[in-house]
């Protein structure tokens, strides 16, 4: 598999759990997937559903997101992790982390991505203000 130029950078985002962190690029460059798989990261360590703020701008968005968090825990949990999850599970799922995303699936209802009112996604870089909206 070819590196990708901001690889340190995706795994930051899918293993820095301690960080809150803004993604963004351009359309198509994996935003909902490596969002995704930050969400299910957070599950594979026993972080309740309920406990998870996930937020995007639009509706569609949020669907997507749900969407897609939703197929790569059915892949995980079937013992195939997503060629879009790899660089956050590089060794496949552990079983503890099996068990969690187990427990997670029966209260997946209890996540709900959220989304941004326009005037505030106005102020995260969406009008030059990004500093703002940077990691915490």
């Amino acid at each position: 598999m070819t590196k990708l130029s901001d690889e340190e950078n995706r795994i930051r985002a899918l293993t820095d759990l301690d960080a809150t962190l803004l993604v963004e690029a351009a359309a198509g460059t994996g935003k909902t997937s490596l969002l995704a798989g930050r969400v299910l990261i957070l599950l594979s360590s026993s972080v309740p559903p309920r406990a998870i703020a996930a937020i995007t701008f639009t509706e569609f968005a949020a669907g997507e997101l749900r969407e897609r968090i939703t197929r790569f825990l059915d892949e995980l949990l079937a013992g195939q992790v997503p060629v879009e999850l790899k660089l956050g599970f590089p060794e496949g799922v552990t079983e503890a982390q099996r068990n969690a995303l187990a427990d997670a699936r029966g209260r997946l209802d209890e996540l709900d991505p959220r989304i941004l009112p326009q005037p505030l996604a106005n102020l995260c870089g969406r009008s030059g203000h990004r500093s703002r909206c940077g990691d915490s």
